[in-house]
């Protein structure tokens, strides 16, 4: 591919093995097929959108890194190679939950403001959390200033964005959303393949009612990240697609997907109708209460085992 033609430059948590994050860099792919990559794992990261791409490693961001950087001389990075023009994060929620996810991202900002002046930079799909302190809110204000457009993917991300800066976001859905009408889907039998996710230990107290709430059941648990696997419940088959075909081909055939994950309710509501898709417990994240309550998802009534 001719590196003049690929002046859009993807940044997101790619390549840290996170399926929900590749998912959203598949979508942003087929949106902006000649992009450059910015992937901590390329190869992972071509292995699951299923396709290839050029890739640059991300800006040194820890002590290890930045000494490396400094030492080598102050050397180009290899992200200059590229005539990038903008810089697209494509989707997630960079701003949220913790101090150092604020101050990360930043600064990856920042770095990109100083390597590569020329190019816009737009933030899309984004799920902003309220700042969780004084720093954190000084942190997305600089951040802000640096974003020629914001996106967001619900009313609260907005309200967030809209009182720490001069942006007036639109609002659109998550990148990986796309659900089928809900007029397609006949009232839900007793499910007979459930897909289950988990971002938090199953007790077995948890995992007992569960069962007992259907019985006969087929369990099916994937794990979105490396440590998810650690959750898996005994009896439960358990899944780590490594393409995005696969893991598309696995919530074809649930009858119900029980939550926690967020994206395992994305991909959910994309094969199934809103009340097929379900949460056991109480969300973890603003994201997943603010999906919850976007498509009136139900949380399980358990029987006691």
């Amino acid at each position: 591919m001719n590196k003049k033609e690929n002046t859009t430059l993807l940044i997101g948590s790619f390549g840290a093995q996170n399926l929900g994050d590749e998912l959203i860099l598949t979508q942003a792919l087929r949106d902006t097929p000649d992009a450059v990559v910015m992937t901590a794992n390329p190869q992972h990261s071509q292995t699951f959108t299923e396709t290839t791409f050029p890739t640059v490693p991300p800006f040194p961001m820890g002590l290890r890194s930045g000494f490396s950087w400094l030492m080598g001389g102050l050397r180009p990075l290899p992200v200059t190679q590229f005539p990038i023009r903008q810089i697209i994060f494509p989707g997630g929620g960079l701003f949220a939950i913790h101090t150092r996810a604020y101050f990360l991202w930043w600064l990856t900002l920042r770095w990109c403001r100083w390597v590569l002046p020329q190019a816009t930079i737009h933030l899309q799909h984004q799920g902003f959390d309220p700042p969780p302190n004084r720093l954190c809110q000084w942190l997305l204000r600089d951040a802000l200033t640096l974003v020629s457009t914001v996106t967001v993917r619900d009313t609260p991300s907005a309200q967030v964005v809209h009182s720490h800066s001069s942006h007036s976001p639109t609002i659109v859905d998550d990148r990986v959303l796309t659900p089928l009408p809900v007029a397609q889907h006949p009232p839900l039998p007793l499910p007979e393949v459930i897909f289950l996710s988990a971002v938090a230990p199953i007790t077995d107290t948890l995992w007992h009612s569960l069962q007992a709430t259907f019985p006969g059941a087929q369990w099916h648990f994937i794990a979105f990240t490396p440590a998810d696997a650690l959750h898996c419940p005994p009896g439960a088959q358990l899944h780590r697609p490594t393409t995005q075909s696969a893991l598309r081909t696995l919530y074809a055939v649930a009858d119900l997907v029980l939550g926690e994950r967020y994206h395992s309710f994305i991909l959910g509501l994309n094969a199934l109708a809103p009340h097929q898709v379900k949460l056991y417990r109480p969300p973890y994240s603003h994201k997943v209460a603010h999906l919850r309550d976007q498509f009136r998802l139900q949380t399980l009534t358990l029987t006691i085992a």
